[in-house]
């Protein structure tokens, strides 16, 4: 189970979050994440989520 970040706390890496994934000056996103289709010649490769 993934459990919610707390605002203001920490992660495992030494982050600290705020309102997830907040677009603006000096705030980054809690995870890098995202979703990635690989196509070649039309056709799909591979995806990753």
């Amino acid at each position: 189970m993934i459990s919610p970040p707390n605002r203001g706390v920490p992660n495992v890496y030494g982050l600290v979050g705020g309102d997830a994934n907040a677009v603006g000056p000096n705030k980054r996103p809690l995870s890098s994440m995202s979703p990635t289709i690989v196509v070649k010649d039309g056709k799909n490769l591979a995806g990753y989520r």
